[in-house]
């Protein structure tokens, strides 16, 4: 069995917290002293499971969805103050009500039978001990809350305002008591949420760091990228001015290409005119022929000519 204060040392929490997951859970556990041992083996590991998912950033709502079949039966826990070891069994160590130091006579003014010191509740007294009183000055010996009479039972009267006296002051205690325990109650839900928001917030904020990181070195590599890009580009624009420059020297070359082979067009000969030479040609070769045939002819007719004229002559 472990107290709560050393199940949450040896979980690395507080007690606060702890309670805070009693709350959260809906464990319906009773306000155990920090330093009773309470809990057995089984709570131990369940808490263990809880300190664990929580560390993991889960919802108490998930947490009892997951540890619903492994939650130990509510029969294994002490009842309240069982083993706290106080005298008085309240486990809270809160005073016991004060005895009556004497017997009450059955009839007196005010109370009602079988009331006493024990039961105020009953009594319809308003006297506080923070509510200054006067006092007339025939009141003698204790200023008796009851007039004096000629008849009256000075001890027992004192009796009774000292018995009502210190039940109200018990009373008030009491409700100091109640007071504080509310208001310590309250300071452990408050510094279990506390906690639970340091926890969230440690949490949230290593989280902001990791995505703080994640963009500075997204952003880098876009930059990098974007620098690489732009390098990209300016090679592209360098590359297409090269291109534009060669493109417009090849226009040049063209149109010089061009210019010369007008030029050169000029000065040759068509198919026509060749054609219409060779005609002349075979013309010309024609009449030539023609010719030397014709002299040909005149030759022979003049060489016959003549020797027939050598002939003659020689007879």
């Amino acid at each position: 069995m472990k107290s709560i204060a050393n199940l949450a040392e040896q979980l690395g929490v507080t007690p606060a917290i702890i309670r805070s997951w009693q709350i959260n859970l809906n464990l319906e556990h009773p306000r155990y002293s920090p330093e009773e041992p309470v809990y057995d083996d089984q709570w131990q590991t369940f808490f263990a499971n809880v300190a664990r998912l929580r560390k993991q950033g889960q919802s108490f709502s998930k947490i009892r969805a997951a540890l619903a079949e492994s939650l130990p039966p509510a029969a294994s826990l002490p009842e309240l103050g069982a083993q706290a070891g106080n005298g008085n069994g309240n486990g809270h160590g809160k005073p016991a009500s004060p005895a009556a130091p004497g017997v009450l006579p059955d009839a007196l003014p005010g109370v009602p039978p079988g009331g006493g010191a024990d039961d105020p509740q009953p009594m319809n007294f308003s006297f506080s001990s923070r509510e200054p009183r006067t006092y007339a000055p025939d009141e003698e010996q204790g200023q008796s809350l009851v007039p004096v009479g000629p008849n009256s039972n000075l001890p027992a009267l004192q009796n009774l305002q000292r018995n009502m006296h210190e039940a109200l002051i018990h009373q008030d205690l009491t409700k100091m008591a109640q007071t504080y325990v509310q208001l310590m109650e309250n300071y452990q839900t408050l510094a279990s949420r506390y906690s639970e928001n340091s926890y969230v917030l440690g949490q949230l904020e290593e989280k902001n760091r990791a995505l703080e990181t994640l963009m500075n070195e997204k952003e880098e590599h876009f930059q990098d990228k974007e620098q690489a890009q732009i390098r990209r580009i300016q090679e592209l624009e360098s590359h297409l001015d090269n291109l534009k420059s060669s493109l417009q020297r090849r226009e040049q070359d063209l149109s010089r290409q061009q210019d010369t082979l007008s030029r050169q067009q000029d000065t040759l000969v068509t198919k026509d005119e060749i054609s219409q030479v060779e005609k002349q040609l075979k013309l010309l070769a024609v009449t030539v022929f023609q010719q030397q045939e014709e002299l040909a002819k005149s030759q022979h007719a003049g060489f016959w000519q003549k020797l027939k004229q050598k002939l003659f002559k020689s007879i």
